[in-house]
């Protein structure tokens, strides 16, 4: 530094970084679309008490089977959160509490919750698990070991994951999923070109929710009685593919 002046603290130079990085990331978010909307939206949904009643991914999570591992992370939370407080580990805490609220607030928001709060929980059971490394002698366990033990326990877990899932529509692939979406009904109506609804300049099309993105992709001219942005549509449309929604897939 120049003469007479103190060099700056090397603490500062993280939240430095941080925040300039903050700046930039905002500026950043509004190359959207929706400019300033985009931050304001999320806002606006979690306003609207009919959706939030109506949607299930909007709604707190609940003790059901499936939901389990999540619980399971909340309580390994709970120690994080006991042992950073020790450490006066602010950035944990307020992470850990900011999301740890939204996941508790609604099911959309449990990935968000998992991605962050997993690197904390694991700085949280570093030091114990090094003491238990001590009383267990792993250190003389060749490192070539340590990593299949961990490739092993991954393979467990994905074949885990994936034996959970073995129901044909959530069953993983390429290409267009013909249990998801009307892919023979697409086929043929587009095999008669100018017939049918098709022909017609801007057809209205009545049709399930979660069909609306595959039908636009392959007829975006027609226009679509709902999809998932709930906002555009209001509650008295998202009343109205309640009652009728169902019927439509049944057919």
């Amino acid at each position: 530094p120049p003469a007479g002046r103190a060099a700056p603290a090397a603490h500062t130079r993280p939240v430095t970084v941080a925040l300039v990085s903050l700046v930039v990331v905002l500026f950043a978010g509004f190359a959207n679309p929706y400019g300033a909307e985009a931050f304001v939206y999320p806002f606006r949904l979690m306003g609207a008490e009919y959706f939030r009643t109506h949607i299930a991914e909007w709604q707190p999570p609940d003790f059901s089977p499936y939901l389990w591992p999540f619980w399971l992370l909340i309580a390994l939370a709970g120690g994080a959160l006991v042992a950073s407080s020790r450490r006066r580990d602010w950035a944990a805490i307020g992470l850990l509490l900011a999301f740890g609220y939204l996941a508790l607030n609604s099911r959309r928001h449990l990935e968000l919750f998992c991605v962050v709060s997993v690197p904390i929980i694991a700085a949280a059971l570093t030091p114990g698990l090094a003491r238990l490394e001590g009383i267990l002698r792993l250190a003389t366990i060749p490192r070539r070991r340590h990593a299949a033990v961990g490739l092993g326990l991954a393979g467990i877990a994905l074949l885990t994951g994936a034996a959970w899932r073995t129901d044909e529509l959530y069953r993983p692939g390429w290409g267009e999923h013909p249990r998801a979406f009307p892919v023979k009904a697409m086929d043929y109506a587009l095999s008669r070109p100018g017939q049918g609804w098709l022909a017609e300049a801007q057809p209205h099309v009545l049709c399930d929710m979660s069909w609306s993105g595959y039908l636009a992709w392959r007829a975006p001219h027609a226009r679509y009685f709902i999809d998932g942005r709930n906002l555009e549509f209001g509650a008295e449309r998202y009343r109205l593919y309640a009652v009728h929604g169902q019927s439509v897939r049944t057919l």
